[in-house]
């Protein structure tokens, strides 16, 4: 798992009744990821899934890397799933 606060807000996908919603993710809003990930190129246009709070978003991991900036942990993370 790895962890990201946005430096600046970004687009993210929920899930909501069987269908697939865009929302904003604002500037410092703190993800986690669910699994660790891969920083090769060629993967920076994969869909991620991550918690956001308590909500399971996916986001795209290069709006991750671009608008993010890795952490240590999370001041208003939770826990788990």
């Amino acid at each position: 798992m790895d962890y990201f606060r946005l430096n600046s807000a970004t687009i993210g996908i929920e899930r909501k009744d069987g269908k697939d919603i865009a929302i904003t993710l604002p500037a410092g809003a703190e993800i986690a990821t669910a699994e660790s990930l891969d920083t090769d190129p060629e993967s920076h246009s994969k869909l991620i899934e991550a918690r956001l709070g308590e909500k399971t978003i996916r986001v795209f991991l290069l709006d991750l890397l671009e608008r993010g900036q890795r952490v240590s942990s999370l001041r208003g993370f939770a826990g788990g799933a």
